[in-house]
Formats: C-alpha cells, structure tokens, sequence
C-alpha cells in the first residue's frame, strides 16, 4: 500500500461525500481511506459505512467518545498500512491527481510539503475567491537547513497545517509523535518536533489541497481562552528551533516577534473589556 489518507469526520454530514470522492476518483489507486467517524452527532456514522459498502479501499473507525481531531487522527494513524501517511479535513478536498504528483515525489523523504489552494466562501457557500499559497521548491538533509526552512514555510502561510504535508509512516514511527488534543495550533505542534527529528525533507510547488473558508470562520470566532498561552509556546518553539539549528539572525527573530506581537495584539483587541 502506496498512501493512507486519514480523514477524522464529526458533524460535517453536508461535505463529507464531496470530500470522500475527491479521493476516491484520484488518478492513482494505490491507497486506502481511513475515516475516524469521532461519535458524531448528525448522520456522519450511517454516510461512513455506506460509503465504505462501495469501495473496498474505505476503511471506518466508530469512535463512542468524541476524542477531538488530534486524538481522531492518532486512532486513525495506528490501523494505517500505507508506506505514507497523509490528513485530510473531512469538508475539504484534494485536486484529481495529487497522488499522482506525490507518488513521484515522495519516497526518499521524511516528509513532503506541497502548496494549498484556499477557497474563500460567501453566505451561501459558493466561491468567489481562490488564494493559492505557494511554496518556493526546496529539498534539505541537513538539520542547519531545518530552521530557514521553518521561516520560508512560514513566510508561504503553509508551514502550521498537517493536510498539506506527506509523512514517511516509517518516519512516524520512529519518531513517537502524537497529535496533542489542543486547540488552534495542534498541526503546528505536531510539524515542529517533526522537522527538527526529520533528515529528509521535500518542498514542491504544486496545489494539491483545497482548503475551504466559510463566510461565518473568521479569526474572531477561532479565539479560545488558550489563546493567549498557546501562542506564547509557539513562539518558544519557533526560537528554540532557529537558535538549535544555528538560523537565529536578526532577520528570522525580527520574523517571529513580528507575528507574535500580531497575535497579540489581535488577542487584546477581541478581548477588551
């Protein structure tokens, strides 16, 4: 088996189908599709299984306790097979060939990043604004690369998500990471310890994924109580990254303060009394 694509479903009933097919009419066949139903409340559990009665390569996971999308994604890692492992949103969508692309590109990496295409939605669901983040091609096996990359990635607004990266299962592995049930930046948390465990990574420039932005997900209503902490420790991990991998300059600190201070401005503005 070529690819596992886990996809954790919970109370997504009008997109799942949609984003099922995009993988099940992908140009390259060689995977399977693990669906983490996480005891969803709307009719997800009845969608999976008839689902998986039309295609053999659809696996499905019932979860009885909702486990929140890191703990979904790590239930579905442990029964994955394939050789690579990849996440996908359960509302959102991969272009016709994306295995395709990455079946060529992935097999002496650790991990691949590939570039987004984000759809901004209106009201009524429809599109009228595409954005693709695009990141420039890059390929390292030296870990005073690791931290330059991680400003790069950055700077391309791909670096946080796991859907849009190719992991090694073998890599995953060894390695012993999990996704941690927190909010707002679990993927981020999960790709820095990644990277800088990681001897082989790949970047391409090619859009793979579709990424969608209601009208209703706006920054405003992403903010929780962890907000503020949370940033704090990317922030830590950020600089511990750039000083561990010898890329501290003045540049990428200028960088990450920058985006820090951002965030928490943006934190004091919505919470002000």
């Amino acid at each position: 088996m070529r690819f596992s694509i886990i996809m954790p479903v919970y109370n997504v009933e009008k997109y799942l189908e949609t984003a099922v097919n995009s993988v099940l009419t992908q140009t390259f066949g060689d995977f399977e599709l693990i669906l983490v139903e996480d005891a969803s409340p709307d009719n997800c559990a009845a969608l999976c299984d008839s689902l998986a009665e039309n295609d053999k390569r659809i696996k499905v996971i019932h979860n009885t306790v909702n486990s929140g999308l890191g703990g979904a994604r790590n239930t579905g890692f442990k029964t994955a097979t394939g050789e690579f492992v990849l996440y996908m949103d359960s509302d959102d969508t991969i272009t016709p060939n994306t295995l395709e692309v990455l079946n060529r590109e992935v097999t002496d990496f650790d991990i691949t990043v590939f570039g987004v295409n984000r759809l901004f939605e209106d009201k009524n669901g429809k599109t009228y604004k595409t954005e693709k983040l695009t990141p420039t091609p890059f390929v390292t096996n030296n870990i005073k690369e690791i931290g330059q990359l991680l400003i790069e990635l950055n700077k391309a607004g791909v670096f946080p998500f796991a859907w849009n990266k190719v992991y090694k299962r073998e890599f995953l592995n060894k390695t012993g990471c999990e996704f941690e049930n927190t909010k707002l930046i679990e993927d981020f948390l999960y790709n820095i310890q990644l990277f800088q465990k990681s001897e082989k990574i790949n970047v391409i420039d090619k859009c793979l994924y579709n990424y969608r932005k209601p009208a209703h997900q706006t920054l405003a209503n992403s903010y929780s109580p962890e907000f503020l902490e949370l940033s704090k420790r990317k922030f830590v991990l950020e600089k511990e990254l750039l000083e561990n991998t010898g890329c501290a300059t003045e540049e990428n600190l200028q960088f990450i303060y920058y985006v820090f201070i951002k965030h928490l401005i943006s934190y004091f503005v919505r919470n002000r009394a």
